[in-house]
């Protein structure tokens, strides 16, 4: 018996599609009619190489995509981005939703001094039993 997201099938990316956090690699970005026919829709549409299929951006992830990608979606396609279902995003009573992962820059520590690294290996060297 098919379960509801094998017949409900759509030509764009869903969230049942990510099973896991996905890296894509972008082909382009194009303003697309994505309505009915008779009913013209335009929508911002990102595609992908390979076999995924493109994704219609909405306010949060149009922001989320030039963060990541750079602010001239020109310059997207070849770039990689990280796509997750999101089960804590709620829409008309739906739980889950397409967010992009958006990496943070972490600085690196600073190296220990020769006194701080002595004392650390003589704490792990020192194992009461």
């Amino acid at each position: 018996m098919p379960e509801i997201n094998e017949m409900l099938v759509s030509n764009y990316l869903q969230k049942a599609d990510l099973k896991q956090p996905t890296r894509i690699t972008v082909a382009g970005c194009e303003n697309k009619d994505i309505g009915k026919e008779g009913e013209p829709e335009l929508r911002w549409v990102v595609s992908f190489e390979g076999q995924y299929k493109p994704l219609i951006l909405n306010v949060t992830n149009t922001k989320a995509f030039f963060a990541v990608l750079g602010k001239n979606s020109d310059d997207w396609a070849g770039k990689q981005i990280i796509l997750y279902n999101d089960m804590t995003v709620e829409y008309q009573g739906k739980m889950g939703g397409i967010r992009v992962y958006q990496q943070m820059e972490v600085a690196d520590a600073p190296a220990a001094t020769d006194d701080e690294a002595e004392r650390a290996k003589a704490e792990t060297d020192e194992i009461p039993f």
